[in-house]
């Protein structure tokens, strides 16, 4: 029987072409092939927030190397030195087969291409066939193997050439389009001479650059010319087309697979290569036009793009206003079925840190269990999606196993890890089985990051409504007691009274009055005050059983309301309070004996009748029992 091999991928932003072609070639090669491989991406750096950073890169802390038979690393697309530094030493510990795209390491497999002779043909290209003397360069990543070359290059050729390098002349961006437009804002504002040539380490920032020159009135290439690297579609169908480098993407994705597989075979292999590069001058340096895409297909493919993007834009617009309108998360997991069916996967799987809920404590506050670095040991799989069904019944599996499909028997499957966060906050992550929505909609960040914003919404609302529930609690219960205050007692006593009135039904209130506690509180001190309402409210409170309402209405005075009892219920019920207060007294080592007064008043509910003359009439009786009491201790009213 066939081995089927699996394959993990480490990479950032597959939304951009470079990452995209490479994941193409190495998708198309494990189908073919029958590999199955799980990319784990983050779309690190698209957010300019350090905190966001961390909650993407967290995807990385969730791979089981020693699970894999071969790890594929672009570590090269992710703009943190320390989580980019940690993946390699991971993948290094682990002895699983490693190939290194575009950043050679040591111990592992490297494919890369020849980024030094290709940027040394385009910089000389300007010097020796346009005579250019003042040109100007726009790197990349400082950290970035590719971006340092590149610049070495740049360097190297303007030496050899007697020119001096100057740092007024060199931008360090980061491949991003927003490099473009600050480089050339801080070009034109240095003091430097107007450059003739504006060399970038990339396609995006090449482009942008051209529309900050054109914003500025600057023609390109009659005023400076520009150049770029990786001959993305928009930089060869822009125009003027751009002037860059054509990578073989595709190629290296499917070798970095063939490696791993021929490496598995014990065939033996060369451990390094580097691929040739096409270097294309065209109309952004003043050279003639560079065989453009035949202008039908172009213009299919262009509405292509531009319908897909718009769909997409209207489908992440309908997702935010349907999972905004949430309350709870059984109708998140409702509406998330639904879009999930929209990206046309075979499988899905909404997985959630087992401490995803947060809570709220009167006293401490809002209480969040969540963590930034890493999954919990235990996750929760919310939902998952298969064989044309969806569950929605929760289960747990554990994180060293990625994920919760424990069955995959079969070879040539895809599946996309992607983190679910908030800020630095880990949510838990989602996993996309082959779909081809990750590489070909330009949304798909987008639909993740909806998913998260919804998910960590739905925790506040849960907190929320913890927190209301909580002040809901304080607001009626009595503090010291814990049985009902007057707040509580007007909400649920005020509710059995009006009951009680459409019934015309018998209702009765007790009012119960603490003995002695100015003498217990000026003679004990008030904690034993404190006691002794607390005595009492327990005796309360565990001799009612059928539905009364109990409740602190003062200092030391307490309530028991019902409906539908009888006189010789309450004459029961007294007694058994009574006997709860004996009984506490025999065991109790205090200096003193608590003891309650009680008075009743049982009559046909009414509600021209307020129930506030009802208590009074039992308040009456109380104080008049408590006379008799005490005229029988001897003591004065």
């Amino acid at each position: 029987m066939k081995r089927i091999y699996n394959i993990a991928v480490i990479v950032s932003c597959i939304d951009e072409e470079y990452q995209n072609k490479i994941l193409c070639g190495i998708t198309d090669y494990a189908k073919i092939n029958d590999f199955n491989v799980s990319i784990f991406n983050a779309f690190g750096g698209n957010f300019k927030s350090i905190k966001q950073d961390v909650g993407e890169y967290n995807i990385y802390n969730l791979i089981n190397y020693t699970t894999f038979d071969g790890i594929i690393l672009l570590t090269n697309t992710i703009t943190s030195e320390e989580v980019k530094n940690k993946i390699i030493q991971s993948a290094k510990d682990s002895n699983v087969c490693t190939v290194s795209i575009d950043n050679p390491l040591l111990d592992t497999y490297n494919i890369g291409i020849d980024n030094f002779e290709a940027m040394y043909k385009m910089v000389s290209h300007f010097i020796e066939h346009h005579n250019f003397t003042r040109i100007n360069y726009i790197s990349g990543m400082d950290n970035n193997c590719d971006s340092q070359i590149r610049l070495d290059a740049y360097k190297k050729v303007l030496m050899e050439h007697n020119i001096p390098v100057q740092n007024e002349r060199i931008y360090h961006g980061s491949f991003r389009y927003d490099d473009g437009v600050n480089a050339i804002e801080h070009f034109l504002n240095s003091n430097v001479e107007m450059p003739q040539a504006i060399v970038c380490a990339n396609d995006v920032m090449a482009l942008a650059s051209i529309k900050t020159l054109q914003s500025h009135g600057l023609n390109v290439p009659i005023d400076v010319c520009v150049s770029g690297f990786d001959r993305i579609y928009d930089a060869r169908n822009y125009y003027p087309e751009i002037s860059t480098v054509e990578r073989p993407l595709y190629e290296i994705g499917q070798l970095a697979c063939e490696k791993i597989n021929k490496h598995l075979q014990r065939t033996p292999q060369e451990p390094c290569e580097t691929l040739k590069t096409n270097v294309i001058f065209t109309q952004s340096c003043g050279c003639s036009m560079h065989k453009l895409e035949h202008i039908n297909e172009f213009r299919i493919k262009s509405y292509n793009k531009l319908s897909q993007y718009r769909s997409g834009v209207i489908n992440m617009n309908l997702m935010a206003c349907d999972l905004a309108e949430t309350s709870s998360m059984e109708e998140v997991l409702e509406k998330v079925s639904y879009y999930v069916k929209s990206i046309e996967c075979s499988e899905f799987y909404l997985c959630l840190c087992e401490n995803w809920r947060s809570s709220y404590d009167a006293e401490r506050g809002f209480i969040d269990n969540s963590i930034t670095y890493g999954y919990t040991d235990d996750m929760l799989c919310m939902l998952s999606y298969k064989d044309g069904s969806f569950n929605t019944t929760a289960f747990n599996f554990s994180s060293k196993d990625m994920s919760p499909n424990f069955n995959i028997s079969d070879g040539g499957n895809v599946y996309y890890y992607s983190p679910i966060h908030f800020h630095e906050k880990c949510l838990g992550y989602c996993i996309v089985g082959n779909s081809n929505y990750p590489l070909q909609s330009p949304v798909y960040h987008s639909w993740i990051v909806n998913l998260s914003t919804c998910i960590e919404n739905i925790i506040n609302k849960i907190s929320l409504k913890n927190m209301v529930d909580q002040l809901d609690r304080l607001y009626v219960i009595d503090n010291l007691s814990k049985i009902y205050n007057r707040n509580g007692f007007s909400r649920f006593g005020g509710e059995i009274y009006r009951k009680a009135c459409e019934r015309k039904s018998d209702i009765m209130v007790l009012f119960i009055d603490l003995d002695g506690l100015k003498y217990i509180n000026d003679k004990f001190g008030h904690h034993e005050g404190d006691n002794a309402i607390i005595k009492v409210a327990n005796a309360i409170r565990q001799c009612c059983s059928n539905g009364e309402i109990c409740a602190r209405f003062g200092g030391d005075e307490f309530l028991v309301f019902a409906s539908d009892y009888s006189l010789d219920d309450v004459k029961v019920l007294c007694k058994n309070i009574e006997e709860k207060l004996k009984f506490y007294n025999s065991k109790s080592d205090k200096p003193y004996k608590v003891g309650a007064s009680m008075g009743y008043h049982i009559t046909t509910a009414d509600e021209n009748i307020p129930i506030s003359r009802i208590i009074s009439i039992a308040d009456s009786k109380m104080y008049e029992l408590k006379k008799q009491r005490r005229k029988m201790r001897g003591q004065s009213v």
